[in-house]
This record gives structure tokens, C-alpha cells and sequence, in this order.
């Protein structure tokens, strides 16, 4: 037994505040200086005066600081979190703050982080404007700092990215810190100073980019995200400035010295007491790894008890700052030397033992351990200390690791990998061993106290975790990996083996114990094998037989639902509050009982939990099992009677497995011998899986309050195998099954003795291999059969002409009730789809449908106020009008899917009129005036998604055109909350369905079974196995026999109907793309002459008329089927499409405003881009026209009908599309990704990527939310309907944005040749040049680069382009535009060009010493991370050679070096390095790193591991 003494742990603490006097000399805020008012507004005093804007509560806790002589506000907001309060300066719209931000500015801030315990790894915001750029203060991430995380970060966004400059310093809660982020432009450097010091810096370089849009505001207090506060700051901020210059150290100083008034040391000594209090750890007393001997832990515990009660008592009687220091160093001191006194992990042989808080406490009698199977799978279960499989041999390794070996197997614990061999943290893979140790074998060991580690390979970040451990309910499962601390999964304890006659036996018997359990193993899976020979007979078929003396009222509870097959109906017990407090009287323990019907001896159980997310399982986990035959004890559910009836079995979850507290959980009991036959059965529940979490607390007296379970499916088996089973049915499986059971029981004393061999496990193995060769799959046959059942039914009907569909267009659907938000739609009842999005669904609006006394005008209000689509109120209706009276009609529905909610109607009124007046309106108020036929109530579907209702024939006793369906209730009502209507009369009750069809029949002259040659005979030979097919009972076809027969029989009738539904639908289909179709000679996508629409229709409506309506053959329907196709292709034939080799603008052709007439452009040059679309605005017009990025072609894929959409302006493709809508964006790459063109009419055009992600085929789309461009499918005038504009070939191409008065590398993706077409040709003031040499002074440490004029451009070669004089550039310069001619072709591949390296793509460059050309002139990389945009390029030293040719131009890099050398690092004083020169010849050895460029002469040397130069 281990004892467990609690103590503390530590937090490092940030160094105290200095004390200094004020200094007037200080700088004054001129951007922002915030002022708080007692009243808790607050005013700017700055020259800008800003408005301060006071958001959420009406007035901010503000308090006066009498350390300070100020007014502190105080924000109680959650950390990091959306805020409820905060100050807003809102500078948007204020070009004088915004262009004194831009070229550099200080932030400057005092704040005080109010909080307990340790920081979330979150970054939290008291003075900032951030939204994908903007500036600020904040407390930065774990992964983003220096020193642990949650520093103190000045976050400015320049360039292309944000700048981090972290400090390294954390706050103390209750500490004030004076905190200032500096950004100089001119120096290309950014600062952050914490109480005066400099604590952090970085390189930056760019312009500074400003928040999105609504976005552009400073918050004190949190941080802006569009019109509200995110990330906020928990604590208070009593200084919040802004300086339009970048404040010097000096400064900074001064305004430190103004707010240094003094440290209060005695809360800073509390502060660090109060760190360790905060955590409350234990020590485990013991000999095992991680544990204490009784007399270290006595010594060192006293030792720094005694350091920390001094400490105590002087933080409470107040200490100066040299008592500060020693105190907190003793105290930190004797803290770590207590830590470092446990028994650390030696070689030698151990349990590895689980120790998860949960298993301790829901299974206290067992330990769960590691332990290896044959399988070479690392696994966790049951501790059994008698088996070698539990136990591991450690050994360590040099570097301090270990290798852990398993005692049965031999085999070394190794490492996780994937499918391809990899390391991998995929908690999805298992942890591997094998026979020899090598590096990968290796496993790290991680103390985390009280005798707890993390094991793990050194190859994989995560260590070793108990997987599928069902929150401490598993029983065993794999060993894989996961994240954890103390008492999680992820925590094992090392329990040692000190029995060396135990450790002797297990290493000689450990490899027969691993034979048994391989035995062991094949006789389970043996068993899997052979059950599928017996069937099972189901005894619960009907509510009736299920009772309970504790139903719930509410919840939705029906004994119906535990045998309906969905999870959506539940079976719930009582609960109540009561329960909660000791009661004296109750129902007692929450049973359920069943009247079997017959007697039975041996049974089986099955039950399915509930599908909550709230975690309210309520799994039972403890079930004791009684018996009767008395009828009157099987009338009667009190629990008072449990005794009187026949204790069976006590079921608890330890010993048979009961999963824990999940959603959805499945469980199989064991076979139960009753020990006798009985006819009633009774299951007493005594615990649940939620009584240790959602319910913990929650029943003071379970014995007599019962405790609340639920389950969504219970079913009772008779274990006695049915006579329809395999083992009966299936020739030679009883001799096969026989013969298992045999070698099962010769195998019990091998196991027992350790004798097994391998020709045990084989025997075992083959018997197993036999009895699945003679398997079959019987439901698979039912399946089938079931598919040709309703086949043949539909076939036969329409055949012998009994169902003749009635309703065959929308038009003639009407209702009073339908929701479009739930995808309602009359049209989706005809459109052959059932699933969620293609359904019909009444309106359904919770509360006003729960309420009894609504009034029909409040209903109509609450339809409007939803934007639901209704006509009156009342009882949900669905209304026919029919094409011809008809006086006898029969209809069919099938319910939805993929929705838990299946509405089925199971309750229909059935009324008909008329009255043309009556049916023009789906009104339910005038429903007194049609006729009532009937209501039907019997026969309809459960919650059941996808099944099929067939109405009897509905004889309406007079013909009639109207049909009216009334639904006065469905399947789901009652079951769920959400769907109780309390007053239907006036709300109705809500229905959805996938399908529904009328049908009639036809007369006996126009039935094919009578006109059609031969069909007779085939189509009785089809029903005469329809009938016998139907009398089969369940599992009764051990082969296809039958199925095949019938199949053909089928087929029989098929080859002979006349089936006009795929004329019917392509002529529709034609016939309105005809209609769609405009006639415009030049316009793509439009037919080039109305002669060719004319023959068009009038061929499809001849092959249409060629078909007799009343008698069609097969011969006429197939010759109209052609016939309308080949007209179709003839049409597209004569359609304008767009050609290969042109250019074009695609634009959108939808009636949509936020993208109608907007073009497809790219808004960068990078592969991976997404493709945006606008350039278009009602006031400006188009704007796409001569640019280069809205330019597109199509280029044929060989051997396809398909195109690749290629960009001029990039050369990029349009990529593939990878699913449907916002998540799966377009994106741009260099190869070619096939589409195809669809010409749909009206003039417009659908794009369609061909690829196995896309077999939907959803179109290019144009997406709102972004203007990107993704996956989607609309009809006709839709967001993914285009056309295309071709580019004036005799136009200029391209308008190429470049500053005015600049100089930069440019790439493009075409030949300019040289001529009067060439770039200087056609742009006044711009010149191209080529690189002519490369100059480089070490002594005046410049570089100077030597340029030529140069008129031809190649395709992906760059160039150097100069617009105006680069020496006047402006960062505020305008953008104007050089032009280029169309070109015949575009290439996405870059070249060098004498050092020049073009990037058609961007890339970022991590060296120092590459050139490259930025607006005003020539610069060089440093060591950090420089971005290069697409179609630009640098300079690679290397590569440059002295060409001929003039010197044209020069441009001059002073006080830098293009040089291609790795920037020096800074080295430690005391390093010792060795110089070479470049050669590799030794010129000094072992000398300080500081000194060792002294007496160099000028050149490069390699020093340590860097290449330097000595100028």
C-alpha cells in the first residue's frame, strides 16, 4: 500500500521592479493618451483628441489607484475570451492616425493580470488592434514565446505577416507592468521594454498593414474582431498610449520613471506562496520508482516546511527587497531538493502499471497493466502477477533511456508507425514490438510524480496511453499514444518484481505462456466462426410484452422504442431532484420486465444505449436478473416483489463487461442458463454508467428511489439454437461445428499444463477455416430477395396497368404548411431522392407548438416572423390536382433520410372535391366544405428512415379532381421533446417525408399484359415466384437458387415492357433546354441560328408524338429515344463554344447581385492560390478588361474531352475540386486539371472539374462569403452559371500594376519580343534591362550591380523593369501600368537569367547575402525569413558573370554585401572553435570564438561551423 502526502509545487517568478524617481524630461503622447474618469468613461488628452467609446456594461468598474494618483478601470472579463466591457477608439476612417501609425510608432501600457493559478495557453489582449493586421500589446501563446509562454508581446503586422517581439517575461497576478512595443521603420527593427528594460527585439521589414475592415479600432480591455471584443484581458490597464515617433531606450526610460513608484516585495514573497499552495501535489511513500522511503521524505519534507513557515510569516509581517531574495531563494531551494529524493528507475524486472484516477475508482479490485501478445501488439488489461506476459525486463541505455523488453515474448517494446513504416503520433496506431533492440527502440521515461511517468519512444512525441479505456469502465484494450499528465491514461507506475523464483519461472515458462494464449486466442476467434452457425430466436416482437414500474412520464419514454430499431426512441426511467436527498419511501430499484409469451431455459440479451450529447447515458452497469412463471408476479412491476421471484444471475460490470459512460454504447451479454424455463423475466437495475459523472451525487437511498436509466434498444434472445440455423440447414457445418467443439475441449488441459504446440493452434485455426467455408451469408439472400420482391411488385403493377402515376408535375402539389429552411420542397416529392436535402417537411417551430394556448393569429405571426411559407393555420395538408377525375386511387410514400427526426404521417384524413374555387387554395378553414372520404391509421412505418408505404386502394365512391391529405399525427410525436404539439388544431403537427406518388389503372386494351406478345405468359411466370418468394421465411435460402430463378423471370418481363419513363424524362429535359435556348449568332453559349431551334423542337416533338401514349411498343420508344438525342447533338453542334486558342473573360452570367457580371480573376501569383471573382461594380462598370489576371484560355486535355482553364497573367490552372462549398475552395497549380465545359442554356455555361472527388459534379461557383471561388451546384441564373467574353485579339493585353518611380526583378509567364511591340516600345517612361555584372568592395562593404537595356522578354526569364526614376520613389506612389500583346502561349516555368532567379511562384528566401530589388533599389537578405512574390525574382551572387554590352544602368547597395555568406553568428565568450581557411586548411586550433577572427587577413573562413568574412 502506498501512503500519499500532499504538498506543493512552484511557478518561477519574473524578476521585482526597480525603483526610480520621475523624470519630467518624458515624451508626450501624440496619437492617443487615455484618461479615465471615475464614472467609468474616459477621455483622449492627446493633440488627436480621439473619441473613447464605452462598449457593454453602461459604466466600466473605475477605482482610484492612491500608488499610482490615478483612476484604474478594473475589466472582470473572461481570459481571453469574447468581452463583455472594454474602451474603443475607433480610427478607421481617420487618415491622421492611420499615417501616423504607418511609418512607425510605440505603444505604451500599465496593466495587472488578475488570476489564479496557472495561465491558460491562450493569448489575451489588454491594448490592441488586431484582425489579419493592425498593432498591439498582448500576452502571446506557449508556441510563439521565449520563456514558457504567456509573455508580454508587441504584435505589430508588417509586411507580409505578423512580427512577434516577445519579452520573455510573465506575469504575476496582482503586479503591475509598465509595458512599451516600439516599431522603427527607418531601422527595420521593433523593440518591447518591460519596466524600463529592453526584453526582446526583432527584424522586420515592409509596410505596415492595417486590420480588416470594420475592424480598425483600438480596444483597452480586449481586442477587436469586426464590431466586437475578442481575447479579452482580465484585470485592469491604467495607462493606454500612442507615440507617433519610435521611442528610444532613453525614453522609455523616463516614462518607466514616471510610474516606478515603488515594489511591494512582501506581495511578491505572497505571490510565490501563494504559487505553491496552488497546486496541490502528492508524494507517494514507498519502495517502487517515483516514491519516497519513509526517511528521505521525513528529512528533506521538515527541512522545507520549516524554510516555507518563515516565509509565510515574514510575507505577512512585510519584507524589503534583499529579504525578498534570500527568502524566495531559500524557499525555492529546499522545494527542489524535496523534489529530487524519490527512488529513481533502475534496471531490473517490473509490472507497468496503469494508473488512471478512473480505473482506481470504478474498478478498485483489479490493476490495469501493460502486457504483449504473439501479435507483437503492445496491449493493457487485467493484472494477472502469475503471467510472464505482464512483465518487462528494463535496461538502460547510454544517453539515459531505456530499452523495456517483454519477459513471454522476448520482444522489445518499439514504436508507433503508420502504414508506411513511419513514426507517427496518429493516436489510430498501436505500439509495436519486435526481436532486436536498435535506436528506435528506445524509450523515454518522464517522472511526474507521486511514483507516476509518461513512457515513450524517443522517436514520437506523445507517450504511451491506455486506448479505449471507456473513462476508467474498459476492461482492456490497446496500448497506443496520447497526450496525458498525473492520473490521466497516459500515467503508468513501474511496480518491481522482487521474487526471483518468479522472475526464473517466467523467463523459462514465458514462451509456453504465450503458446496457451496464442491457443487461447484462436479458440475465441474459432468461436466467432462457429456462432454464425446458430441463429437466435427474437422473443421480443411486440410493446405489449415490455413493462417497468418506473416509465417516465416525460422524455419521450415508450416501451415501443426499445424494439423500434432507432436510436432516436428511447426507453427512460424515472428522475426526479428528490432523489438527490435520503428518502424513506419510493419505488425502489428501476426494473424492466417482460412477459415472454413462452416458457424459456437459456437466454441472451442485447441492449443499445441512449444518443445524448449531453452526456446523460444512463448505461446500466449493474443488473441482477430474476425468473417467474406466478402470472400474478408477472402482472405486477413493484419492485417490493423481487423476492418472491427467482434470482437468476447478479450481473456486475466488472465481471461482465457493461461498457461505461458513452454516447450510442452496444452491449451482448453471455449466454444465461435460467436453471430452469420461465416465462417472465425481470432486469433490475442497481447502478449506471453516469452515477461517478452527470449524476454523481444524485441518489442518497438508490435501494429506494431507484436509480434512472435509459436505453434506445433491449431485445431478449432464446440461446437454444432456432431450427432455421446454418448448424441444421447447411450440409456438413454440424459435422464441421462437432469437430470444433472436440479439439475446444482437448485444448483446456494443454492450456492449463503449458503444453500447447503449434499443430494445437493449427488444428484449431483449420477447423475454424472450414465452418466459414461453409458459411453463408443468408441475409445477403434476403436482402437480395426483398430488392426483387418490391422490383417485381412495381413491374406486375405497371404491367397489368395498376399503377398509373397521377401526379406528374409539381405544379400540381399545393399545401398550407412547408419549410424551406429544412429543405422542404414540393418538387422534392417526385424528384426520385429521399435524403435530407431532397424531402418535403411541414413547418416546425418548437416553442409556439408546445404552447396549449396559442391563438391562430399569434401562430400566423410566429409562421411570418420565421419566414416560413403557409396559407392560414390548422392541421398540415398536402392537395392533389388531378390531370383527370378519377374514382378509385391508391398512393405510396417513402420516408426520408439521413435525419434523426422521420416524421412519418401515420394518421391521414382523405377529403375530395370538385369545386375548382375550393381546390385553388390549400386553406385549411374551409375544410368542412370538400367531401371526408376516410382516415387511415393502420399500417404506417415507425421512425424508420427509408422505408415504403403502400396505401390500400382509396374508393372515393364518385370521380373526383381534387385529392386533399390531411396529417393528423406522425411516428415521431411524443417520442422527443421537439416534437410535442400541444395544440394541433390550430399549429398542425409537423411531417416530412422523401416521396410520394398517386396511381390508378388502366383500362384492360391499354394493359401491356394484354397488347404485348408474350408478356402474359412471362409476367404470370414472374407473379407466380413473387408469391412464393413472399411466403419465405427469414434466413430459409442457404443458396441463389431461387433468387437467380426469379432474377431471370424478372428479366423476362423487362426485355418485353414498353417503358416510357426514359423517353418521358429526356424529352422534358430537351424540350426545355429548347426553351432555354437564345439565339445570337456571335454570343458563346447561344445557338448561331433560330432555323436550327425550329428543327430542333419540331424533331423531338415528332419522336415524341411517334410513341402511342395509350399502347406504346418498345420498337417506337427506342426509335424516339434516338431520335431526340441525335436532334440534341445537332443542336449542340450549331451552340457557339468556346475555342482554343483565344483568351477570354470569364463572367458571371447569374442574377444574383452579390456576383452578377463580376469576372473570375487571380488576386496572387502563387501556386496554391485561391481564385477570386469581382472587378465589376454597378457605378465603375467592368474593370477586368486589359488585366492579365482575368484573362483565362482553354487548353485541351490529350486523349479527353476535357480542358485545363489556364490563366494568362500566371500560367496557372484552375486545380481540382475536392468536395462541396466554403471548405473545399478552388485552388490555382501549375499542371493541367481537366474539366468540362456544359452549355446549359439561356447563353450559360458550367464548369465542371472531372476528378474522383468531385463525381457529383458540382460547378465552378462563385461564393459569397470571400468572393472565392468554390464547388457548388445551382440551376440556370445561378452563382455557377458564366459565360465567356472573348479578349479583343487585336487589343493590348495587359495592364501590370508597378509603382510609379520603381525599379524591381520581374518574371512574366510569355514571350514580348523585341520591336515595336516590346515593353520600352509600348510604355513611355519604362525600361528593361538584364544583368551585366556584379561588383562587390568588402573594404566599403558595398555591392554594386551593373545593368543593361535588353528589348526581348522570354517566358519565364526575369528581368529587371524600371518605371520613372526609382530614386524619387514614394512609399505613397501611384500605381500605374505597363502593357504587353497578347501572347500565343504562357509557361508556369521559371529560369535564371546570369543571377537573376525568376519566381513565377512565391518564395521565401532563409539566407543572408541574395540581392533582390525593392521599389527604390538594390538590398540584401539577412538570415530571417524574406518572402519573394510571384513574377518577381533575386539575385544569386553565385551565378552572376561579367557580360558584354553597355552599362546602362547602376545600382548601388551601400553599407551591405550580395555575397551569398551566411550572416556570423554571435558566439559565447568561452566557445572554443577551430579556423579554416576555404580550403579546409587549419589555421588556428581551439581559440576563444571571440577572438578568432584577430590577425586574419581579408577574406572568407570557415570559424566553427559558419562561413565568415574577415574585411
Amino acid at each position: 500500500m502506498r501512503r500519499y502526502i500532499y504538498l506543493l509545487t512552484l511557478l518561477l517568478l519574473c524578476p521585482p521592479l526597480s525603483a526610480a524617481k520621475a523624470d519630467d524630461n518624458v515624451p508626450k503622447a501624440d496619437i492617443l493618451d487615455v484618461v479615465f474618469n471615475s464614472d467609468g468613461t474616459a477621455v483622449d488628452i492627446s493633440p488627436m483628441q480621439n473619441e473613447v467609446q464605452v462598449i457593454g456594461q453602461s459604466a466600466i468598474e473605475v477605482y482610484f489607484n492612491e500608488t499610482y494618483k490615478m483612476n484604474i478601470p478594473r475589466f472582470t472579463n473572461p481570459w481571453s475570451g469574447t468581452a463583455t466591457h472594454y474602451y474603443k477608439v475607433d480610427y478607421e476612417n481617420n487618415e491622421a492616425f492611420k499615417s501616423a501609425l504607418a511609418d512607425g510608432h510605440t505603444l505604451e501600457t500599465l496593466v495587472k493580470a488578475d488570476y489564479s493559478g496557472s495561465l491558460p495557453n491562450k493569448e489575451c489582449k489588454p491594448f490592441s488592434s488586431h484582425q489579419t493586421g493592425g498593432t498591439g500589446l498582448m500576452l502571446c501563446k506557449t508556441g510563439k514565446s521565449v520563456n514558457g509562454g504567456n509573455e508580454f508581446t508587441f504584435l505589430p503586422y508588417i509586411g507580409e505577416s505578423y512580427r512577434y517581439t516577445v519579452s520573455g517575461v510573465t506575469p504575476q497576478p496582482k503586479i503591475f507592468y509598465h509595458v512599451v512595443g516600439v516599431w522603427n521603420k527607418e531601422e527595420g527593427k521593433t523593440y518591447i521594454y518591460v519596466d524600463g528594460e529592453l526584453k526582446g527585439t526583432a527584424e522586420v521589414e515592409g509596410e505596415f498593414k492595417f486590420p480588416t475592415a470594420k475592424s480598425g479600432w483600438f480596444g483597452i480591455g480586449c481586442d477587436p474582431s469586426g464590431n466586437k471584443g475578442n481575447t479579452s484581458w482580465t484585470g485592469e490597464v491604467a495607462i493606454a498610449r500612442i507615440y507617433n515617433d519610435p521611442l528610444t531606450a532613453d525614453q522609455v526610460a523616463a516614462l518607466y520613471k514616471q510610474v516606478d513608484v515603488g515594489v511591494d516585495y512582501s506581495q511578491m514573497l505572497q505571490n510565490t506562496i501563494d504559487s505553491i499552495v496552488s497546486i496541490d501535489q502528492k508524494y507517494a511513500i514507498g519502495n517502487d520508482p517515483g516514491c519516497y522511503t519513509q526517511e528521505v521524505f521525513d528529512k528533506y519534507n521538515a527541512a522545507y516546511l520549516d524554510v516555507f513557515q518563515k516565509a509565510q510569516n515574514a510575507a505577512y509581517n512585510g519584507v524589503n527587497k534583499e529579504e525578498y531574495e534570500t527568502l524566495r531563494s531559500q524557499l525555492l531551494n529546499a522545494y527542489n531538493e524535496l523534489q529530487t529524493q524519490y527512488n529513481p528507475l533502475a534496471e531490473g524486472y517490473y509490472y507497468i502499471v496503469s494508473k488512471q484516477a478512473a480505473f482506481a475508482s470504478l474498478q478498485p479490485d483489479v490493476q490495469k497493466a501493460m502486457y504483449a501478445k504473439a501479435d507483437s501488439r503492445l496491449y493493457w488489461g487485467n493484472l494477472d502477477m502469475q503471467k510472464a506476459m505482464y512483465a518487462f525486463h528494463l535496461r538502460k541505455t547510454d544517453d539515459g533511456n531505456f530499452t523495456i523488453q517483454n519477459v513471454a515474448t522476448k520482444e522489445y517494446i518499439r514504436c508507433v508507425t503508420d502504414e508506411t513504416g513511419h513514426h507517427t503520433d496518429a493516436s489510430s496506431f498501436q505500439v509495436e514490438l519486435s526481436n532486436e533492440p536498435d535506436a528506435s527502440y528506445e524509450q523515454f521515461v518522464r517522472f511526474l510524480g507521486v511514483g507516476q511517468f509518461n513512457i515513450g519512444n524517443t522517436g514520437n512525441s506523445r507517450p504511451y496511453n491506455a486506448d479505449g479505456n471507456q473513462s476508467g469502465y474498459g476492461i482492456s484494450g490497446r496500448v497506443t499514444t496520447w497526450n496525458g499528465a498525473l492520473n490521466s491514461e497516459s500515467a503508468w507506475a513501474f511496480s518491481r518484481i522482487t521474487d526471483d523464483a518468479l522472475i526464473k519461472e517466467f523467463e523459462e515458462n514465458g514462451a509456453k505462456q504465450v503458446m496457451a494464449d496464442r491457443l487461447q486466442d484462436a479458440i475465441t476467434a474459432a468461436r466467432t466462426s462457429s456462432t454464425k452457425a446458430y441463429d437466435y430466436t427474437k422473443l421480443i416482437t411486440n410493446a405489449d410484452q415490455i413493462s417497468s414500474n418506473a416509465q417516465s412520464t416525460t422524455n419521450g419514454s415508450t416501451y415501443a422504442g426499445l424494439i423500434d430499431g432507432q436510436s432516436v426512441t428511447i426507453f427512460h426511467s424515472v428522475w426526479d431532484g428528490t432523489f438527490a436527498t435520503p428518502q424513506v419511501e419510493g419505488l425502489g430499484w428501476h426494473n424492466l420486465q417482460f412477459n415472454i409469451g413462452r416458457p424459456v431455459s437459456k437466454i441472451k440479451f442485447h441492449f443499445d444505449g441512449r444518443d445524448n450529447s449531453d452526456g446523460y447515458h444512463d448505461n446500466p452497469t449493474h443488473i441482477t436478473l430474476y425468473a417467474t412463471n406466478d402470472d400474478n408476479l408477472g402482472a405486477s412491476t413493484a419492485a417490493a416483489d423481487s423476492t418472491m421471484w427467482t434470482e437468476i444471475v447478479d450481473m456486475g460490470q466488472k465481471e461482465y463487461g457493461f461498457p461505461g459512460d458513452q454516447n450510442l454504447v452496444s452491449y451482448d451479454s453471455p449466454e444465461i442458463d435460467l436453471k430452469g424455463s420461465y416465462k417472465y423475466l425481470r432486469f433490475v437495475v442497481k447502478h449506471v454508467s453516469t452515477q461517478e459523472t452527470k449524476r454523481a451525487n444524485k441518489f442518497a437511498t438508490p435501494s429506494v428511489t431507484g436509480v434512472t436509466f435509459n436505453l434506445s434498444e433491449f431485445q431478449i434472445y432464446d440461446a437454444v439454437p432456432a431450427a432455421t440455423s446454418e448448424y441444421y440447414k447447411v450440409p456438413g457445418m454440424k459435422e464441421a461445428c462437432d469437430a470444433l467443439d472436440a479439439l475446444i475441449s482437448a485444448a483446456q488441459e494443454k492450456m492449463t499444463n503449458l503444453t500447447v504446440t503449434e499443430e494445437d493452434i493449427r488444428a484449431i485455426e483449420e477447423q475454424a477455416g472450414k465452418i466459414e467455408a461453409l458459411y453463408v451469408d443468408r441475409e445477403f439472400f434476403d436482402n437480395q430477395l426483398a430488392t426483387l420482391l418490391q422490383r417485381a411488385d412495381g413491374l406486375y403493377n405497371e404491367v397489368r396497368g395498376t399503377s398509373v402515376p397521377l401526379v406528374l408535375n409539381a405544379s400540381q402539389l399545393s399545401t398550407n404548411s412547408v419549410s424551406s429552411s429544412d429543405y422542404g420542397s414540393l418538387e422534392h416529392l417526385i424528384d426520385g431522392q429521399i435524403d435530407q436535402k431532397h424531402n418535403f417537411h411541414s413547418v416546425w417551430i418548437t416553442d409556439p407548438m408546445k404552447n396549449a394556448n396559442i391563438t391562430p393569429e399569434e401562430w400566423e405571426a410566429a409562421m411570418a416572423s420565421a419566414g416560413k411559407t403557409f396559407v392560414g393555420h390548422g392541421y398540415h395538408n398536402l392537395q392533389v390536382k388531378l390531370n383527370e377525375p378519377q374514382s378509385k386511387f391508391w398512393f405510396e410514400y417513402y420516408s426520408r433520410t439521413g435525419d434523426s427526426y422521420i416524421d412519418n404521417p401515420n394518421d391521414i384524413e382523405i377529403y375530395a372535391t370538385n369545386d375548382d374555387e375550393l381546390g385553388a387554395t390549400p386553406d385549411q378553414a374551409d375544410i368542412d366544405k370538400w367531401t371526408r372520404i376516410t382516415e387511415l391509421t393502420e399500417g404506417f412505418p415507425g421512425v424508420v428512415a427509408g422505408v415504403r408505404y403502400v396505401s390500400p386502394e382509396i374508393d372515393l365512391g364518385d370521380s373526383y379532381k381534387y385529392i386533399r391529405f390531411v396529417i393528423k399525427n406522425t411516428a415521431m410525436v411524443g417520442t422527443v421533446s421537439n416534437r410535442t404539439f400541444a395544440n394541433p388544431e390550430v399549429t398542425g403537427i409537423t411531417w416530412s417525408i422523401g416521396e410520394m406518388q398517386l396511381y390508378s389503372g388502366l383500362s384492360p386494351e391499354r394493359c401491356q399484359y394484354n397488347y404485348i406478345a408474350g408478356m402474359k405468359e412471362a409476367c404470370d411466370a414472374m407473379k407466380a415466384l413473387y408469391d412464393e418468394g413472399s411466403k419465405m421465411e427469414k434466413l430459409q435460402m442457404v443458396n441463389s437458387e431461387f433468387n437467380d430463378k426469379f432474377s431471370a423471370a424478372i428479366e423476362a418481363v423487362v426485355a418485353l415492357y414498353a417503358d416510357t419513363t426514359e423517353l418521358v424524362q429526356l424529352y422534358k429535359e430537351k424540350k426545355l433546354y429548347g426553351a432555354n435556348t437564345i439565339v445570337d449568332a456571335t454570343e458563346i453559349g447561344c445557338l448561331n441560328s433560330e432555323e436550327n431551334l425550329v428543327a430542333y423542337n419540331e424533331t423531338i416533338d415528332a419522336a415524341r408524338a411517334s410513341v402511342d401514349s395509350k399502347k406504346p411498343e418498345k420498337a417506337s420508344i427506342a426509335k424516339a429515344v434516338e431520335d431526340i438525342k441525335a436532334a440534341y447533338t445537332t443542336l449542340m453542334g450549331n451552340i457557339n463554344k468556346v475555342e482554343t486558342g483565344k483568351w477570354y473573360y470569364i463572367v458571371s452570367k447569374s442574377n444574383l447581385a452579390y456576383c452578377a457580371d463580376k469576372a473570375i480573376y487571380m488576386k496572387t501569383a502563387n501556386n496554391g492560390s485561391t481564385i477570386n471573382f469581382g472587378l465589376y461594380t454597378e457605378d465603375d462598370g467592368a474593370t477586368y478588361t486589359e488585366n492579365p489576371y482575368a484573362m483565362w484560355r482553354i487548353v485541351p486535355i490529350e486523349g479527353t474531352s476535357y480542358y485545363s482553364i489556364q490563366n494568362l497573367g500566371t500560367a496557372h490552372n484552375f486545380g481540382p475540386s475536392l468536395g462541396k462549398g466554403t471548405d473545399y475552395k478552388v485552388l490555382v497549380q501549375n499542371e493541367p486539371s481537366p474539366y468540362r465545359i456544359d452549355y446549359i442554356g439561356k447563353g450559360q455555361i458550367q464548369m465542371v472539374s472531372i476528378n474522383d472527388d468531385n463525381k457529383e459534379g458540382h460547378q465552378i461557383h462563385a461564393q459569397e462569403d470571400g468572393s472565392v471561388i468554390v464547388p457548388w451546384s445551382t440551376g440556370l441564373d445561378g452563382a455557377s452559371c458564366w459565360t465567356f467574353k472573348e479578349v479583343d485579339a487585336g487589343s493590348i493585353a495587359a495592364a501590370f500594376p508597378v509603382k510609379e518611380n520603381s525599379i524591381r526583378i520581374q518574371t512574366l509567364p510569355y514571350d514580348v519580343p523585341a520591336g515595336v511591340t516590346s515593353i520600352m516600345n509600348l510604355n513611355d517612361g519604362i525600361q528593361t534591362y538584364a544583368v551585366k555584372n556584379l561588383t562587390i568592395d568588402e573594404a566599403a562593404n558595398t555591392t554594386t550591380l551593373e545593368l543593361t537595356l535588353q528589348e526581348e522578354v522570354k517566358a519565364g526569364v526575369p528581368f529587371i523593369l524600371q518605371c520613372g526614376d526609382y530614386k524619387a520613389y514614394s512609399a505613397d506612389a501611384i500605381d500605374r501600368y505597363f502593357l504587353t500583346p497578347l501572347p500565343e502561349e504562357v509557361s508556369s516555368a521559371a529560369s535564371e537569367a546570369n543571377g537573376l532567379i525568376g519566381t513565377l511562384d512565391g518564395l521565401t528566401l532563409n539566407k543572408s547575402g541574395f540581392g533582390y530589388i525593392d521599389n527604390d533599389g538594390l538590398k540584401a537578405t539577412t538570415s530571417a525569413a524574406f518572402s519573394i512574390a510571384g513574377q518577381r525574382g533575386y539575385i544569386d551572387p553565385s551565378k552572376v558573370k561579367a557580360a558584354e554590352g553597355t552599362t546602362d544602368l547602376v545600382l548601388t547597395l551601400e553599407g551591405g554585401l550580395i555575397n551569398g555568406i551566411q550572416t556570423a553568428q554571435v558566439a559565447k565568450a568561452t566557445d572554443k572553435v577551430n579556423v579554416y581557411s576555404v580550403d579546409g586548411k587549419l589555421i588556428k586550433r581551439n581559440v576563444k570564438a571571440t577572438e578568432a577572427c584577430k590577425g586574419l587577413k581579408k577574406g572568407v573562413y570557415i570559424i566553427g561551423k559558419h562561413k565568415v568574412a574577415v574585411k
